[in-house]
């Protein structure tokens, strides 16, 4: 019986009764479901096709809410199955026949495909609610527009619309409400520190007494890098930007900031967009502006509830100086009488280049006002050459008024943005008939003006052969829906003005057309024309469906994937091509102006942007706030808030100019009185104190968990230097445990204080868990950096590093930073050579569940494209590292503001595994294990803590993915120059087998079980697993000590190396690449293309085939069986063999080639399994549950009255990176120094090394058994 409960279908042909019950009970079940539902379906949807190809919108409108059936009948017996026993049971107990009948089956396989189709129906029912609830048109919704229409939700409004008529559908001509965005005023606390640093004259530097931190982790100003200094509230950039946009200072603060400004010639230019600061916060400006009129360049003021007479007060002071060049002023309520005052700041402002009036209320009315007067104004030629008045009620007689001011003499206007206005056909002719006569013109932007094929004939027309054109706009505002405005519709009577446009205006390098009611066939003469064309960049995206289009519909009997919207709207071979002419004509147009070195990627993402937009003025108000809301809400991962809840009066009492009191600020109004009035510069400001890790105690006394270790050596066996320092009359001298990184690192620590040692290494190498195999070592020993041969090897152990400033003591360019370090010492040849790492490329591969994708794919990540059975829409919109990332943004925000708070704020979490928590959110296990799957290894979600989660989190999304970095030639010239430079070379075989306590507090170790060495101290940066079997029963080691030394969890972590013949993946079919990685979850997980070499022609074809860690590595680790077969039973000889083989076939189908072809290249392999190796016993710490917040810190503390220290990377912050070794390292160096009371070796120490995060000395939360 056991063989058969183990072979699924024999239970179900034995003959044994108790296996006929069951399978008797079982069909009863299924039976008496199957007639339930058939009977509901028959009476509540009679008509239900199951063969029908149903649409999505027709899914939804069937009565599947209501009408549900059991999931079970998803998965009903086939007739023809290895559940055919089953399947006849149920048909006999719903149709009784006589014997032998095939009637039954027959009827009841018939009824079968009618539930199981609408079962299926259920779950896409399902998936596209879940669609439909998230704001989303995947899944083919047609969104009440015609299948096959791309953009379903544009389509069905413009098309609702139809052609725009002002009697009709009437728009106000004074604009939509300038309200700002929905926001809280800031306490003062959060912004003190900011405007503590500017009032010192604070730059992008950071200074000794400042609380801040550099912007983005060093790598500055996402894209362009530009350096900052960013604190809880504000950021001041290199380039002299004060960024406090959204951050709301409002009329409380508003002072303080100002005051804080006037010592500081750093800042030229003052973002403050949407910051409420009202009249109030306009006349502190204005008074700024009078104190020092040459100060600011840029004043950007959106958003700050500015009305006419504080608009007036700024106007009197901004045009006293010659500095400015650019205001901002969109969403301030300045209103009709302001137009005044805009027509002086243009007139009167010396260099006023660039003016923002977007959604300001000003009116039609208001704008013939002005430019009727700079029309006549005769003085000089205006400076003003960018206007922006988007959403201001600007219509035809406004038109007729800045056509006039285009024709004068003193108008240099090259860039007009009028989009969302109701400009319409009449407006834009009158706006045409100035083109003639203003040649300068070079951007007009008129999204959602109302304009029709008229108006856009007309507009074309006038601007063909324009000598300065550059941008022409006539596409779709994003905003037109809700500021109430006109769509432009523009139909196929517009092609001829077009084309003509195209084919006679050189100097035309953008035109958008947004979506238009044109049809995909009468578009491509469009695209024709483009082909003559200087064209960069061109939309143009039919809202129309094309008629050879097929119906989308998805036929549940069939079960089969249901097609997007889009993949129907598929163009004809015709159209592709064309397309792709287009495509490759605007490619050459790109490198023929921006050089053959310019991709069009790089050319969208870099340099489209400055057609639309002046680049000098418009980069001054670039702002890391409204950029990172801008792209959380583009991912869908916040929602902006664009209106202001009912009943909240903060607009109110802002324009009364009521002060808003905290809880806090009103206590301190009524203590300090007339205090308040003080200038903030006069008020004491607390400040951070620099670290003294040298002064014993100081430090202690503001780290409750600093006092309770200076507690823990005063107060017991584990001694301070006032306690058991060594004997003053014995040789001083170290006892090392290890040569790796730590261990060295150390060694050059202990020279550089002139304190002798020896290294005692186990193994016959130094280097430790830095391995680099070199498949010719000869021939590499030879080569140089241009010779292919230096280029014949892979890293089995550590092998990149992320740019961040958390890397500093390795990669840095202080003093102390290692790698700075060894090159100042060792010779040309023995350079540590930093090169690119190449993290990401195109053209690498995803495979999953049996299907593979390029990497570039926008959907490559998500679940759908990989049939993975999901039902949490989520998943839709985002990737699994994206939901990931999602969930701890909070965590990882907080470690890069400031490490140690972040790190104390995570260890709440540390007694969670990574599914404890992504259960507790809402998650499934079923999307826990796909998130895993696509993000980690096999396992990890069971066995991280989530401290150790977001810590790799942290490193892998704040570091700047373009910007890591290898070690040419190999990782271990790290280690060899270590090696090189330190006095006391590592002894290698040198085993330490026992550790003892002599009489005089010393200690003494035993190598190899016989010669012994005494020391005064002894640093053991062995990994834990090897340290287990060192007996140190003499050293009164606790049990806490103990058990974290057994406990503390290492990785299992195996590469497998293959070298082959060429590099064969840079000259796929699918397209070449150089660098990155592929991920699949076949065994070898994921391989690791060579960054090294890249530059030196036919360099070796070495790579890392498989890269495992957790469940992975150690299932691909068993097929390294020990050599000799007395050692482990059963002994497999072939067993290496077999993992190649497995090696080769699985590269070969992630990577879309043959295992035949694989094996035609293969020359040599090296497989290496760290767990598998006595001298590491694992890769790296990899902490589970509660080990960083109750086990580790027993070990950062030394043990037999402070003489036996502990490093290695384990015992840092730092897992599975060189930098948690070296910290280590330093921190065993301090313990020793600190014990023996060195002082003046102390202050040596910290002078020449710096110092070391409190995190990694053991300072911070954590929670030990017995302990508050």
């Amino acid at each position: 019986m056991l063989s058969e409960r183990k072979l699924g279908t024999s239970k179900r042909i034995h003959s044994d009764a108790r296996v006929d019950e069951v399978e008797f009970d079982e069909a009863l079940i299924l039976a008496s479901l199957c007639r339930k539902y058939l009977n509901l379906l028959h009476a509540t949807s009679p008509a239900f096709d199951h063969c029908y190809a149903y649409t999505p919108d027709e899914i939804l409108e069937l009565p599947l809410m209501k009408v549900r059936i059991d999931e079970v009948l998803h998965d009903l017996p086939r007739r023809k199955s290895k559940r055919a026993m089953l399947a006849g049971s149920i048909a006999d107990l719903l149709f009784p026949c006589h014997a032998g009948s095939l009637s039954p089956i027959i009827r009841y396989d018939a009824d079968r495909v009618k539930l199981h189709a609408w079962a299926v129906l259920q779950r896409r029912y399902d998936m596209i609610v879940a669609t439909v609830r998230n704001g989303r048109t995947r899944h083919g919704l047609t969104g009440q527009a015609d299948p096959g229409v791309p953009a379903p939700v544009w389509a069905s409004r413009i098309l609702a619309q139809g052609p725009w008529n002002k009697d009709s559908h009437p728009i106000s001509l004074k604009g939509p409400q300038a309200l700002p965005m929905p926001v809280q005023i800031a306490e003062a606390d959060d912004l003190a520190p900011f405007f503590h640093h500017l009032e010192q004259g604070g730059t992008h530097k950071l200074g000794a007494s400042t609380t801040g931190h550099a912007l983005d982790d060093g790598n500055g100003e996402p894209y362009y890098h530009v350096q900052g200094a960013e604190f809880p509230r504000g950021v001041v950039y290199e380039d002299g930007r004060m960024d406090l946009c959204k951050q709301v200072v409002g009329p409380d603060h508003i002072g303080d900031l100002m005051n804080s400004l006037r010592a500081n010639e750093h800042v030229k230019h003052f973002l403050l967009g949407n910051n409420i600061i009202g009249p109030v916060g306009a006349h502190r400006i204005a008074s700024f502006i009078n104190a020092l009129p040459s100060r600011m360049d840029t004043w950007y003021l959106a958003g700050n509830c500015i009305d006419a007479p504080s608009f007036k007060t700024l106007v009197d002071a901004m045009i006293k100086s010659d500095a400015i060049t650019n205001v901002w002023l969109k969403r301030n309520p300045l209103g009709r009488s302001a137009a005044h005052d805009v027509y002086r700041l243009i007139t009167e402002t010396r260099n006023l280049r660039t003016l923002d009036l977007d959604q300001t209320e000003i009116g039609d009315a208001g704008f013939v006002e002005v430019f009727t007067n700079l029309a006549a104004y005769k003085d000089r030629l205006l400076p003003l050459e960018n206007l922006y008045m988007n959403g201001t009620g600007f219509s035809e007689a406004a038109a007729r008024a800045l056509a006039q001011f285009l024709a004068s003499p003193n108008c240099r206007l090259t860039s007009i943005y009028l989009s969302s206005n109701p400009i319409g056909d009449d407006g834009a002719a009158a706006l045409a008939s100035a083109f003639e006569v203003a040649p300068q013109v070079s951007r007009l932007l008129l999204q959602s003006t109302g304009l029709t094929t008229r108006g856009a004939q007309i507009i074309c027309e006038a601007l063909t052969s324009h000598p300065g054109i550059r941008c022409l706009d006539l596409g779709q505002a994003y905003a037109t829906h809700d500021l109430g405005q006109a769509y432009n519709y523009i139909d196929e009577g517009a092609i001829q003005a077009i084309t003509g446009l195209l084919t006679s205006t050189p100097s035309l390098a953008s035109l958008n057309l947004g979506h238009c009611p044109i049809t995909p066939l009468v578009l491509g003469q469009i695209t024709t024309a483009a082909l003559q064309s200087s064209l960069l960049a061109y939309v143009a995206v039919s809202i129309i469906p094309d008629s050879n289009i097929k119906k989308l519909g998805f036929v549940p009997s069939r079960d089969s994937k249901m097609r997007n919207a889009s993949s129907y709207a598929a163009s004809t071979k015709e159209q592709k091509a064309l397309d792709q002419a287009l495509q490759q004509h605007m490619e050459a147009n790109v490198r023929s102006v921006y050089g053959e070195d310019m991709t069009y990627n790089r050319f969208m993402g870099e340099e489209r942007r400055w057609l639309t937009n002046d680049r000098t003025d418009v980069r001054k108000i670039d702002s890391v706030y409204r950029n990172r809301d801008m792209g959380l809400a583009r991912r869908g991962l916040v929602t902006l808030i664009k209106n202001w809840k009912e009943g909240d009066d903060t607009l109110e009492r802002l324009f009364a100019a009521m002060p808003f009191f905290t809880i806090r600020s009103l206590v301190t109004a009524l203590l300090l009185g007339n205090a308040l009035a003080l200038p903030a510069h006069e008020a004491e400001t607390a400040t951070k104190s620099p670290k003294d890790i040298c002064n014993d105690g100081k430090l202690a006394a503001g780290n409750p968990r600093a006092a309770f270790f200076r507690k823990l050596v005063g107060d017991s066996a584990y001694s301070n230097h006032s306690r058991c320092p060594s004997p003053k009359d014995g040789p001083f001298k170290v006892g090392i445990i290890g040569g790796g990184v730590a261990g060295l690192y150390a060694a050059m620590i202990l020279d550089s204080l002139d304190i002798d040692y020896d290294i005692h290494e186990a193994s016959g190498r130094v280097g430790g868990r830095i391995f680099t195999h070199r498949f010719d070592q000869a021939a590499w020993d030879k080569s140089t950096p241009e010779d292919p041969a230096y280029y014949d090897y892979y890293d089995v152990g550590a092998m990149r590093f992320p740019p961040m400033p958390y890397m500093d003591r390795v990669i840095g360019n202080e003093s102390w930073s290692l790698i700075p370090y060894l090159n100042a010492r060792v010779s040309e040849r023995d350079q540590v050579v930093q090169k690119s790492y190449i993290f990401q490329t195109n053209n690498t591969f995803r495979r999953f569940n049996g299907v593979t994708a390029l990497i570039q794919e926008p959907n490559s990540a998500s679940a759908e494209r990989y049939d993975i059975p999901l039902f949490n829409a989520t998943f839709d919109a985002l990737s699994a590292s994206e939901v990931w990332s999602d969930q701890v943004q909070t965590m990882v925000t907080a470690l890069s503001n400031d490490f140690t708070t972040g790190f104390n704020k995570l260890m709440s979490y540390d007694s969670m595994s990574v599914r404890d928590f992504l259960l507790t959110k809402g998650f499934t296990n079923s999307e826990v294990d796909w998130m895993e799957t696509m993000n980690d290894a096999t396992g990890h979600y069971d066995t991280y803590s989530m401290a150790q989660a977001v810590l790799e989190e942290w490193i892998f999304t704040s570091a700047d993915i373009n910007k890591w970095t290898l070690i040419n030639g190999g990782m271990d010239m790290i280690t060899k120059a270590m090696n090189l430079i330190v006095k006391n070379k590592p002894v290698l075989n040198h085993r330490v087998t026992d550790v003892k306590k002599k009489p005089d507090g010393t200690l003494k170790v035993v190598v190899n079980g016989a010669d012994e060495y005494d020391y005064a101290h002894v640093i053991s940066t062995a990994p834990l697993g090897a340290l287990q079997i060192i007996n140190m029963t003499e050293l009164g080691l606790s049990y806490y000590q103990n058990t974290a030394i057994r406990s503390l969890n290492y990785d299992p972590a195996a590469k497998i190396g293959l070298k082959f013949k060429t590099r064969w993946w840079e000259k796929l079919a699918t397209g070449p690449f150089q660098g990155g990685q592929s991920f699949t979850d076949l065994p070898i997980r994921r391989c690791v293309y060579p960054s090294y070499g890249i530059d030196v022609p036919v360099a070796p074809g070495t790579m890392i085939a498989s890269y495992t860690w957790g469940q992975d590595a150690s299932r691909l680790g068993s097929y390294l069986n020990p050599h000799n077969p007395t050692n482990q039973e059963p002994y497999q000889p072939e067993s290496i063999k077999t993992l190649v083989e497995v090696t080769l076939r699985d590269l070969a189908e992630l990577n879309g080639v043959t295992y035949e072809f694989l094996e035609s290249e293969f020359v040599d392999f090296h497989v290496y399994d760290w767990y598998g190796s006595a001298y590491s016993n694992g890769a790296f710490a990899i902490f589970g549950p509660g080990e960083f917040s109750s086990l580790m810190p027993w070990l950062m503390t030394p043990a037999a009255n402070g003489h036996m220290h502990f490093g290695g990377e384990a015992l840092s912050s730092g897992h599975a990176w060189i930098i948690g070794a070296v910290n280590s390292a330093w921190r065993t160096v301090y313990e020793i120094l600190s014990v023996e009371g060195m002082n003046d070796k102390m202050k040596q120490f910290v002078d020449h090394w710096g110092i070391i995060d409190e995190v990694d000395m053991g300072w911070y939360n954590w929670s030990p058994e017995g302990k508050p």
